[in-house]
């Protein structure tokens, strides 16, 4: 596989948001470093422009600076204000990390590749060792760390638009479940009135819930100065809360799909075993300790958190910034504990801790709190693909 790395260079203009952070409720939260054995962070990139816009949108391209599908300078200040926040929850375990032990991969995304070059600005400012100039103001305020991605058709790992014609064929075939049909059925009409205003023919339904993202995005993007469109009202007073099923069943159906969720969720859960299983087969002190982050899509995020079986509990795709984390760490009898926790960003990234003896994936194996390393694998046994590219394959 082609891998690609880049060298993060942000810039100095990131760092107002010194100046405009609220007080975290994690801030003053201490996590048991000596405990910790390795963190591995998921997340959504930061707030962006809308990714299309509808035909008959009275906004054009040319009126977001930025380009279409990019972050804003809200979304880079959300980005490295959680990465500022993930520092101070694990002050002592990344104080003593050494940069060589952080590993960053990204979608290829160019808003997921910048939010994750964010993050790392955020986790780790230069200590004077690292900088590599004393007389360079960036030198004293950032350092390089190496972003890898791969091809979009290629990123299974992070990107749910990679090539895999069997998750496709679920994708073009999960309107005929019934659930997903009865919904279809119960807004057909109000779908071809809301053809005529739009201008658009939504001969997909998941086009439905893009025009929900649209809307919202160009309401976050203009503020007070955003301008509603009239056909809102005039299609339905309850049009909004319509779209904004249509949104959530486009990423909720699939919830009904373990075959979906191995397929596209497989490869991370996969990944983060890996990671897990190395790193209790080495002997970890403070030298050696390590750091995975990975930026990934509300997509991506929502069918990982569908197989480890928190969708009804979280109850929504993840907004700007929000995702997982993962710990590894032994307990008083040294035996390694694997603990999730999701990040709210929605509430200045409230950080709570994901019960897994009420998901339907770890409910029989694990505690409220935390599985042992054994059982957390062995209950996510069924969603790990063994040859992805194989099967991925249709047979027909």
């Amino acid at each position: 596989m082609k891998t690609i790395c880049v060298l993060t260079l942000v810039s100095i203009a990131i760092l107002f948001a010194d100046g405009h952070e609220q007080k975290s409720n994690n801030e003053d939260k201490d996590v048991d470093d000596d405990r910790l054995l390795l963190v591995q962070v998921l997340f959504r990139h930061g707030d962006r422009t809308p990714a299309v816009l509808y035909k008959n949108d009275h906004y054009d391209e040319s009126q977001f600076v930025e380009g279409l599908g990019q972050l804003t300078a809200y979304g880079k200040a959300r980005i490295y204000r959680y990465g500022k926040l993930l520092r101070q929850r694990y002050k002592n375990y990344v104080e003593n990390l050494s940069v060589r032990n952080v590993r960053a991969q990204s979608s290829p995304s160019r808003r997921c590749v910048e939010s994750s070059q964010l993050l790392l600005a955020g986790l780790f400012p230069p200590k004077q060792s690292w900088s590599s100039s004393d007389d360079d103001e960036l030198a004293r305020l950032w350092q390089p760390i190496a972003v890898e991605s791969v091809e979009k058709s290629r990123a299974w790992l992070l990107n749910s638009e990679a090539d895999c014609p069997a998750a496709t064929q679920i994708e073009n075939t999960i309107s005929e479940q019934y659930p997903v049909r009865q919904f279809l059925s119960q807004h057909y009409d109000w779908i071809k009135k809301l053809e005529i205003y739009t201008g658009q023919n939504y001969s997909s339904w998941y086009d439905v819930g893009y025009l929900w993202d649209t809307l919202l995005t160009e309401k976050e993007y203009f503020g007070d100065k955003f301008v509603r469109p009239k056909w809102l009202d005039i299609v339905g007073n309850d049009t909004w809360k319509r779209l904004y099923r249509f949104n959530q069943m486009e990423i909720g159906c699939f919830d009904i799909s373990p075959k979906y969720q191995r397929l596209r969720g497989g490869p991370f859960l996969k990944e983060i075993i890996f990671n897990m299983a190395t790193t209790l087969g080495e002997s970890v002190d403070q030298m050696n300790r390590q750091l995975f982050t990975y930026g990934s899509h509300d997509t991506m995020i929502s069918y990982i958190i569908q197989a480890l079986g928190f969708w009804k509990s979280i109850k929504e795709s993840p907004n700007y910034g929000s995702g997982l984390i993962i710990e590894l760490w032994k307990d008083d009898q040294h035996i390694p504990q694997v603990s999730l926790f999701y990040a709210n960003s929605t509430n200045n990234f409230d950080i709570y801790q994901l019960h897994l003896n009420e998901s339907r994936t770890f409910s029989s194996q694990c505690s409220m709190s935390h599985c042992t390393f054994d059982s957390f694998k062995t209950s996510l046994k069924r969603f790990i693909p063994t040859d992805l590219e194989s099967e991925c394959t249709l047979s027909y």
